[in-house]
C-alpha cells in the first residue's frame, strides 16, 4: 500500500507540473500568477484557490491539494517559496521514483553505504512494535539523504520527506523507511516485468510467439556453438 501511495503521489505531482507548464509557459511564471498578493510566499488558502481558477482538474478532489502542499512546502514553513518552484520545475516522477528505490536497496543490501543516521533508526524488515517506533526528522533525514551521494542526484531530498511523511508528523518512521527499502524496490521490479511484457507482445504479437521466437534464437545460437566446438577439435588434430 505504500508503495503504491508514493507511486501515486509522484504521478499526481507531474501531473501539476505538466498542467503548469502548458498553462503559465514556465513554474517561475506560475508561482507569481498564483501568489496575488505579492509577498513572495503561498499559503495553502493562496494555492487552493490558484489552482481552482486555473481549472486544474484535481484543484477541487478532496485532500489532494493539501498533500502537494505539504510536499512543495520544502521546509515545512507553513508557504510555499519561489525557491521551492524552482527545486519543482526540475522534477522528474521517473528520476525520482529511481533514485528512492536506489536508496532503498543501499538501506538493505549494502549495510555499509548506510549513513550513520538511517543507521540509527534500527532498519528491521521483521515485524516490529508500532508502539516504539524509532524516527528521523526533517533535517537529520535530509543530510542523511545526501550522504548517499551519486544515488540521490534526481531526488530533492525535502521533497522525499515531504512524500514520506503521509500523516504531517515532521517525522520519518521506520515504517516509511520500509517503503524505501522493501515495498519500492519490489514494485520497481514488477514495472521492468510488466514493461519487458509489453516490449515483448508489441515486437512478437503475443507472449506465446515471443516464446517460440526466443526458443529458435536460443536454438540457433547453441547449433551454431556446436558447429564451432567441432570444428576446433577437428583443427587440434
Amino acid at each position: 500500500l505504500g508503495a503504491s501511495v508514493v507511486v501515486y503521489t509522484l504521478e499526481l505531482l507531474s501531473s501539476l507540473q505538466k498542467f503548469l507548464e502548458e498553462k503559465m509557459k514556465n513554474l517561475k511564471k506560475a508561482f507569481r500568477s498564483l501568489d496575488v498578493t505579492e509577498r513572495g510566499r503561498l499559503t495553502f488558502e493562496d494555492f487552493e484557490s490558484g489552482l481552482k481558477q486555473l481549472e486544474w482538474r484535481e484543484a477541487s478532489t478532496s485532500g489532494l491539494l493539501e498533500v502537494i502542499f505539504r510536499i512543495l512546502d520544502r521546509d515545512g514553513t507553513g508557504a510555499i517559496l519561489e525557491k521551492d518552484f524552482s527545486v519543482f520545475q526540475d522534477f522528474d516522477k521517473d528520476k525520482m521514483l529511481e533514485s528512492m528505490v536506489r536508496v532503498g536497496r543501499s538501506l538493505v543490501k549494502f549495510p555499509r553505504e548506510c549513513p550513520k543516521r538511517f543507521a540509527e533508526v534500527k532498519l528491521d524488515l521483521r515485524t516490529y512494535d508500532a508502539g516504539q517506533r524509532a524516527s528521523m526528522s526533517r533535517n537529520s533525514f535530509v543530510s542523511a539523504w545526501k550522504e548517499f551521494g551519486s544515488k540521490t542526484e534526481e531526488a530533492d531530498a525535502k521533497m522525499v520527506f515531504g512524500i514520506l511523511d503521509f500523516d504531517e508528523h515532521q517525522r520519518i518512521f521506520q515504517d516509511r523507511l520500509l517503503i524505501l527499502s522493501d515495498a519500492l524496490p519490489k514494485r520497481s521490479e514488477f514495472f521492468g516485468l510488466w514493461k519487458l511484457k509489453a516490449h515483448l507482445q508489441k515486437t512478437h504479437g503475443s507472449l506465446q510467439a515471443a516464446f517460440v521466437a526466443l526458443s529458435e534464437s536460443a536454438s540457433v545460437v547453441e547449433e551454431k556453438v556446436h558447429v564451432e566446438r567441432g570444428a576446433n577439435r577437428r583443427v587440434s588434430f
